[in-house]
């Protein structure tokens, strides 16, 4: 799963099917929200029960890699939030 994401100053949402017990990798790159390096927006990964899996991550140009396991299985969501005045994209991918 790879998914471009343009981003004005509003959210972003992708989801992905998983499996309980699976390890997954998110890529963030390609990123053009905003200019700093490390906090231009956050992004954040929800359960399919819409809980919290992987708490709002700061991200920036330089991109971002996150790892974790599924509890259960299903379609998980997502969620990047540019910060401030932030607009632009980002890549996602996840594997």
């Amino acid at each position: 799963f790879s998914s471009g994401a343009t981003l004005g100053q509003a959210n972003g949402w992708r989801t992905f099917s998983g499996t309980a017990g699976r390890t997954v990798t998110l890529k963030l790159t390609a990123v053009s929200i905003g200019t700093s390096c490390c906090s231009s927006a956050k992004v954040s990964v929800l359960r399919p029960d819409g809980t919290t899996l992987v708490s709002p991550t700061n991200f920036g140009t330089t991109g971002k890699t996150l790892t974790f396991s599924l509890p259960a299985s299903g379609v998980y969501s997502i969620f990047v939030d540019p910060q401030s005045n932030g607009v632009g994209s980002v890549t996602l991918a996840v594997s």
